[in-house]
């Protein structure tokens, strides 16, 4: 905890003013720093989102959690790992929805995991 630039934002970081996109979708991809993603913006950056360090560091590292443990081809090292990172990810949308409020809609995409 407290490794992360949003510990310890510089002038440049507070001065992100600009609206999210209409929907945010939480979903993993390779290499992300932050699972969030909306349309026209590819990956949201974390000045963006106003949220707190605590949730922005949950949402690292559930990405992290994705990168480490899941293969495109070979899938998820294992069934607990799996299981454990699917779980987290109802308890992560909740905050983030309570952290966007009504500044936009939340979709969740767990595409490693069968619909």
């Amino acid at each position: 905890m407290g490794e992360h630039p949003w510990w310890h934002p510089g002038e440049d970081d507070l001065g992100w003013d600009e609206p999210l996109p209409d929907v945010v979708e939480l979903s993993p991809d390779y290499g992300a720093d932050l699972p969030l993603w909306g349309k026209g913006f590819g990956n949201i950056a974390w000045q963006y989102t106003r949220f707190s360090p605590g949730l922005l560091d949950r949402l690292a590292a559930w990405q992290r959690e994705f990168d480490d443990n899941f293969h495109w081809d070979n899938g998820w090292r294992s069934t607990q790992i799996r299981d454990h990172w699917a779980g987290q990810a109802e308890r992560l949308a909740a905050d983030v929805r309570a952290e966007l409020g009504d500044r936009a809609e939340l979709i969740v995409r767990l595409w490693p995991l069968p619909a």
